[in-house]
């Protein structure tokens, strides 16, 4: 009896394996969890028909005929591959953006927790920024089926040819814009092209407007760095002031320049061009027959320009001197270098200190000759001397002299001249301006001598360059009556300048006989416009001192 029992349960025991062993034989996701199927996400979120994505979770099984997934629209997936987390399958044709549906044989179907994105094959382009700019910029395109591969994409604008892209996404390519012309942004894909609503705007091309002026002199002071400080540039209506700043960029170009040895200083002779000056009639600008000096950097919409360039030209004179006498380079403030002598600073040494920036301060330009100019020059002086008549209240002479510049007028009949009378002119007259602080003090050292000093006199130590401010408040005499055609300009205003301690910026009068009361300012200054019988004798630069 014990012997059947134990054989019974020897057979249920075999039984029972066997049963187990069957199952496991007809049931491959035995092993795996039997929980409930759960889509955690999908990876790439987006992607283009065709493509590959994976989607990530648990309890999916382990056999892919067990599975079944669908897109949006009722598509249905080909699965590559299959395990218990992860399900790789493609985009089916059909395929809409929103939720994946996962089914696993047995149980319910599951939903993605987030919308799957289908990309639009057909490329579109919804923006594009910048809307405006330059060759080198960088531009942003916005839009749809743009791909991955920046092999497959070009890109136009306007009319000129395709250009590849930095970046692609399906959604945004980023580019250097290296070429085009103003118009419509394309993208090009796979014989596709796609085109913005609106233009991308080159900004108009400005033509280069290059405006050409003569002068005749320049006159430059330097600092104990031998660098820029100022430059007066002038001659027949004509001044550019340059000091040391920013705003315009410079260059000189020069055939020759050679310095007068016999002076102290550097001056010297600037290759001329041989001829008056005509700023309609500007002849060469090529720096190959005379000195030219070029400035940048000037706003055309304000000049007319924004390049100027300054021909040297010869010097008018108005009597029998040449004009070669008198360089037309001068140096007002300069220590020379121990060790250097004045062949140092010739042509290498005035193309560096003429170059890189520069601040135009001052800038007058004169009309064509064609249209009969009326031409201003203004100079400094350091002194001028009167010669009066009391009793008869009148005027023998007055020099305006010092610094670079003399011109003397004298009574012909009582004091013949050494010189030609009325040269280059036609009826002097002359008006002081800007002489409310005159005042006048009597030599101690005679009773036939005063003198008439400014407080607002301009002061500089010999590198004072008028700017056209100065008119507004800097005592000046004004002459005109003069023809340009012969002086190179029909008024001279004459500034006064105290350049050091032994130059006061004054007006010595010489009486003939002693004054029965002392004069006041403005009885002297008014003896300067009594011009009916005085000639103009000398009117010209000085020659350097020293």
């Amino acid at each position: 009896m014990r012997k059947n029992h134990q054989h019974s349960i020897f057979i249920c025991l075999l039984l029972g394996l066997q049963l187990l062993f069957s199952c496991s034989k007809d049931d491959p996701n035995t092993h795996s969890s039997d929980g409930l199927v759960t889509i955690i996400s999908i990876n790439p979120e987006s992607a283009y028909i065709g493509e590959t994505v994976t989607i990530n979770g648990k309890n999916f099984g382990n056999d892919p005929d067990a599975l079944t997934v669908k897109f949006k629209g009722d598509a249905l997936a080909k699965i590559k591959k299959a395990n218990d987390t992860e399900i790789d399958v493609i985009v089916p044709d059909g395929a809409e953006t929103g939720e994946i549906t996962v089914t696993r044989q047995g149980k319910s179907p599951v939903s993605s927790p987030k919308s799957f994105s289908v990309l639009a094959t057909d490329i579109s382009i919804l923006s594009f920024a910048p809307v405006s700019g330059n060759i080198g910029d960088l531009m942003t395109i916005k839009g749809n089926g743009f791909g991955r591969s920046s092999e497959d994409i070009l890109i136009t604008i306007g009319e000129g040819e395709g250009i590849k892209p930095l970046t692609v996404s399906p959604t945004e390519i980023t580019l250097a814009v290296t070429q085009g012309t103003t118009g419509k942004v394309s993208v090009i894909k796979q014989g596709k092209t796609a085109s913005s609503t609106n233009d991308f705007t080159f900004p108009p091309k400005v033509n280069h407007v290059v405006k050409t002026i003569g002068i005749s002199a320049v006159h430059i002071a330097l600092d104990e760095k031998e660098q820029l400080v100022v430059a007066d540039l002038f001659g027949e209506g004509n001044r550019i002031v340059l000091r040391k700043g920013t705003g315009n960029k410079m260059r000189l170009e020069t055939p020759g320049f050679s310095t007068a040895p016999r002076f102290e200083m550097p001056h010297g002779f600037l290759r001329e061009l041989p001829a008056g000056i005509d700023n309609g009639n500007p002849g060469d600008t090529t720096g190959t027959r005379a000195a030219v000096f070029k400035l940048t950097g000037f706003n055309k919409a304000e000049t007319g320009f924004d390049q100027l360039n300054i021909v040297v030209h010869d010097l008018v004179l108005p009597y029998h001197y040449h004009s070669g006498w008198f360089v037309n380079l001068r140096y007002l403030n300069y220590i020379q270098r121990i060790g250097k002598k004045n062949d140092d600073y010739g042509v290498s040494f005035l193309k560096q200190l003429f170059s890189g920036d520069v601040q135009v301060s001052t800038m007058t330009i004169a009309p064509p000759r064609s249209q009969n100019p009326y031409l201003i020059q203004d100079i400094v002086v350091t002194n001028a001397i009167i010669a009066i008549d009391p009793i008869r209240n009148y005027t023998y002479q007055f020099n305006l002299t010092g610094g670079n510049y003399r011109a003397f007028f004298i009574d012909a009949p009582n004091n013949p001249p050494t010189f030609p009378l009325n040269i280059g002119t036609a009826k002097i007259k002359a008006e002081w301006v800007n002489t409310s602080l005159a005042k006048v003090s009597k030599s101690p050292h005679s009773d036939y001598d005063y003198s008439v000093t400014f407080s607002n006199s301009l002061t500089g130590n010999h590198n004072v360059v008028v700017d056209n401010r100065d008119t507004v408040d800097r005592p000046f005499i004004r002459l005109t009556g003069f023809d340009n055609k012969i002086c190179g300009f029909d008024q001279l205003r004459v500034f006064l300048v105290k350049e050091g301690p032994y130059d006061s910026a004054s007006i010595d009068v010489v009486y003939t006989s002693i004054p029965t009361r002392p004069p006041t300012a403005k009885e002297i200054l008014e003896a300067f416009t009594r011009t009916e019988a005085l000639k103009c004798s000398v009117l010209s630069p000085k020659w350097p001192e020293g």
